[in-house]
């Protein structure tokens, strides 16, 4: 990450910092060679991070965080002593000259690559174009995304959530700081207020709006995660530069950084993506020990360490490796690189990948950030024309490569109401498909109805073309359920926009959302990518189904289709410390239970529903022990389906008969890869829907 710029504020600065220097006497700006020592630590944190080696890595962004806000701001009020005002101009150009080209070179390879190499990620044009916005977190936001999921292949530029807080930082600040130094003369005291007060307010806005059940809203949000960046930018106000060099509160800040130290080690020992407690009091109490550290090393302290040649070097590269080490890690995952999970097997492969990644860092610090950001390339005019030519590049080959179908972890899209029926017309089934040749099974009854439940199964026989007598009202279709939901509903809404009449899809799905859910505070537990055990609560989950039933009569719903994953496979701990899974018979009956309930409330509300029954998970395929991998919990899950009085489609039998059910079909053994997944909605659930208008219409 950037984290500012640690240099004497002039070109010539950057070039003599080939070996440590003293702080000069009465140099407010002086290099501060310690804060470099920090930035590689900071750095080599969220690598160990995104190798699954430290779960509480991802803390060394808010390290970034707090580096940066204290520098730049440091430097903005040093500025303001020695010339009266900031300069923003000149800040916000040196800003874009140090970040804007390296970044854009990682997304142009990315946009590139990607597609070639065949790694798919649907989202990744989108994700792209907030990228180069520097929205990138307000992207995922708005897009549903979970900056934890664990199935599928994350997008390779998601780290830049990050980047996007910063640069945002980076707009705002320096002009609340030149409005602060041009109508108070205190300016220093005055600036640390309203860094202490904005500080305060994110951290409010943090706690109000965290929500266990969407981490990565509360995660990624600007106004909830500046504290970080502000609690920095408060102790620059204090640390002026003294007479003989050192920082005012830097003798304080030494003798308390051992203790600070130990406690951002401690946060980050027992930190996780499932610890609340960090959105409550640990983001602030890490920024605020982290804080003390950062004067501390600025002030001189640990200097023969952090100011090493080795940590230097690192630390002049830590926003390039910063930039690039996740799409190299992505790409030469131990799934695409065949290696095995032996111990040795994936610490030589993590060692290969940090490796490529600093070497790949070390060439853009050579060849694109130092040239530019020292005004050796793209001066003047050059400047603006290449990142003009970036920019249209970017676009051009993402609009040229980049498929256009974008996946979230969580969708809600609500139906307009629909128009009134017209009179009746004549129409072929849906383009594509047959009429399913067991949509009446043989053992149907005298109304046609087959007790208990409609199974519709592949067709094999390519049928003509049927006519019937049908209003020109399309079915309206609702789709519910986990992550497999919403990757589902995502192509059968792609799928319905090009018959319009005959099918119109809403979405209410949300990643790891099983109907198991419950607001008793049972938990549900699964394994981490990491292939520890542990748990979660999904009593959000549990809100949402609930509203079903009312959003299929607000909605003039005609069908619900329900495609839930290996949520409701798993283990479920109940609030007396009972175990449950669909693998023995209390559990069986609890989901039994809640399928019947939510099939019934459904009805009630006057909506069919069409349930896609689930195939055995494959989970890592063979590379992860996990209890979802086991046969029999499918085979129940699929006995207490085929006793519910819905229409069920044999999404199990299709993935066999088609010869999809490996790598190819499934990569995680959970989700269906792009192709498959829309082979799926054309052969047999947009088949499945149309019987079921089908026979609506014919009463």
């Amino acid at each position: 990450m950037d984290a500012g710029s640690n240099s004497t504020g002039s070109e010539a600065g950057q070039v003599e910092r080939a070996a440590p220097q003293p702080v000069a006497v009465g140099r407010a700006d002086a290099y501060r060679p310690g804060l470099d020592g920090v930035r590689a630590i900071a750095v080599a944190v969220v690598l160990l991070f995104h190798l699954d080696r430290l779960e509480g890595g991802f803390l060394g962004v808010d390290a970034f965080f707090v580096v940066s806000g204290w520098l730049i701001t440091w430097k903005m009020l040093n500025q303001a002593d020695r010339d009266g005002r900031i300069h923003l101009r000149r800040f916000w150009v040196a800003r874009l000259r140090r970040i804007i080209p390296a970044a854009m070179v990682v997304l142009l390879t990315v946009a590139a690559v990607w597609p070639i190499v065949g790694i798919e990620v649907a989202s990744l044009r989108r994700d792209l174009f907030w990228a180069a916005g520097w929205v990138s977190n307000w992207g995922t936001v708005s897009g549903g995304g979970d900056y934890w999921a664990r199935f599928g292949d994350p997008s390779p530029v998601t780290h830049f959530w990050s980047l996007a807080i910063e640069e945002q930082f980076y707009l705002v600040w320096p002009i609340a700081v030149a409005a602060v130094v041009a109508l108070s003369r205190s300016h220093r005291r005055n600036a640390a207020l309203v860094a202490v007060l904005g500080a305060v307010g994110s951290i409010a806005v943090m706690n109000l709006t965290f929500d266990p059940v969407d981490v990565t809203a509360t995660y990624m949000n600007t106004f909830a995660r500046a504290h970080s960046l502000l609690i920095g930018a408060a102790a620059a106000a204090f640390t002026t530069v003294l007479p003989h060099g050192g920082l005012r509160g830097g003798s304080t800040a030494r003798r308390l950084a051992p203790v600070g130290l130990a406690i951002a080690v401690a946060v980050m020992a027992f930190a996780s993506d499932r610890s609340d407690w960090m959105f409550v009091w640990g983001f602030p109490v890490f920024a605020g020990c982290v804080m003390i550290v950062v004067v501390a090393a600025a002030d001189g302290l640990g200097e023969t360490l952090l100011a090493s040649t080795p940590l230097r070097w690192l630390g002049d590269r830590s926003y390039g490796l910063y930039l690039w080490h996740w799409p190299i890690f992505l790409l030469l995952s131990p799934e695409r690189v065949g290696a095995s999970d032996a111990v040795h097997s994936m610490l030589a492969l993590d060692a290969t990948r940090v490796t490529v990644a600093v070497v790949v860092a070390d060439l853009s610090f050579r060849f694109v950030e130092s040239p530019i950001r020292r005004r050796r390339r793209l001066v003047d005019w050059r400047a603006s024309l290449a990142a003009v030519g970036a920019t249209s590049a970017l676009v051009a080959i993402g609009v040229a490569m980049v498929p256009v179908v974008t996946t979230s972890e969580s969708s809600s899209v609500t139906l307009p109401p629909p128009p009134p029926p017209t009179t009746a017309f004549t129409t072929p089934t849906l383009p594509g498909s047959t009429v399913p040749r067991s949509t009446v099974p043989d053992d149907a009854g005298e109304d046609g109805v087959s007790s208990p439940a409609t199974t519709i199964v592949a067709s094999t026989a390519v049928a003509a073309p049927t006519t019937v007598a049908l209003p020109t009202t399309p079915l309206r279709v609702l789709v519910a359920g986990d992550s497999t939901g919403v990757q589902l509903a995502e192509s059968l809404t792609s799928f319905a926009e090009r018959v319009p009449d005959q099918l119109v899809v809403g979405s209410a799905t949300f990643n790891g959302c099983g109907l198991t859910a419950g607001s008793d505070g049972r938990l549900h537990e699964f394994t981490t990518e990491q292939g520890d055990r542990d748990f979660v609560d999904l009593r959000g989950c549990h809100q949402m189904w609930e509203s079903m039933p009312q959003r299929v009569r607000d909605e003039f719903i005609d069908a619900v289709v329900v495609n839930i994953g290996p949520w409701d496979s798993v283990d479920i701990h109940l609030d007396d410390d009972v175990v449950v899974s669909v693998a023995d018979p209390q559990g069986q009956q609890l989901i039994t239970d809640a399928y019947e309930r939510f099939v019934r409330q459904i009805s009630d509300a006057g909506a069919t529903v069409v349930w896609v029954v689930p195939a055995d998970s494959r989970l890592g395929w063979g590379n992860v022990d996990d209890p979802l991998n086991d046969p029999e919990r499918w085979d129940a899950l699929r006995a207490i389906i085929g006793e519910l009085d819905v229409v069920s489609v044999d999404f199990d039998g299709w993935l066999t008969a088609s010869g999809l059910d490996g790598p190819e079909g499934r990569p995680d053994g959970v989700h269906l890869a792009l192709p498959t997944r829309e082979r799926f909605v054309t052969e047999l659930l947009a088949p499945s829907l149309e019987a079921e208008r089908i026979r609506l219409a014919q009463g």
